[in-house]
């Protein structure tokens, strides 16, 4: 039980952590590397995994009386459709499905944005619990990226790629740091 706990007081580092490197290497994987299915089959199930855990840490967490909100339900929600996402991907992969490649991608696409987007509330919401300031650059980061991204949808002449990834980068290491400040505040509480 002992090992769990200590599991647990880690959870937000390695979901900081974890979550982009699982996305860096799939989008490595599909642009540049040819690895083997199974490998990313493990990183999806690790994934799900780390997503679900991270939502039963906040749930944990969660104090009523401070008025705040529980996002736990927002990462076990995310856990969930990432879930489907891999269900879905694996049937269609077998050929089991006779889904076409660009629908493939298309509903994959869909399922990521929906990630994406209750993940930004999600974070939203733990930020706010911090500061004001870190708000508005989370707010910031996500409205920057869903303009790039639009950008590169209509105008898939230009490579917009690398500016996504930048902004995905810094998405991803402001999502650390908000993480990182809360478990600051988390920690203060718990010595009072």
């Amino acid at each position: 039980m002992k090992k769990f706990d200590t599991l647990m007081n880690k959870l937000p580092i390695i979901y900081a952590l974890f979550i982009p490197v699982n996305f860096y290497m799939h989008i490595l994987g599909a642009t540049v590397c040819n690895i083997h299915p199974a490998f990313f089959i493990v990183l999806d199930i690790l994934r799900i995994l780390v997503i679900a855990l991270y939502g039963h840490y906040l749930a944990l967490r969660y104090d009523e009386s401070k008025n705040e909100k529980d996002v736990s339900n927002m990462f076990m929600f995310v856990a969930g459709i990432a879930f489907l996402a891999f269900v879905y991907n694996t049937v269609v992969s077998l050929g089991l499905s006779s889904v076409t490649r660009s629908a493939n991608e298309s509903i994959m696409v869909a399922a990521m944005v929906l990630e994406l987007m209750i993940e930004t509330i999600a974070f939203f919401h733990i930020a706010k619990q911090d500061a004001k300031l870190i708000t508005v650059i989370w707010v910031g980061i996500n409205i920057a990226l869903g303009i790039v991204a639009l950008a590169d949808l209509n105008n898939p002449g230009k490579n917009a790629f690398w500016y996504v990834m930048i902004a995905l980068v810094t998405r991803d290491l402001y999502k650390a740091r908000i993480i990182y400040s809360q478990e600051l505040v988390n920690q203060k509480q718990d010595v009072k």
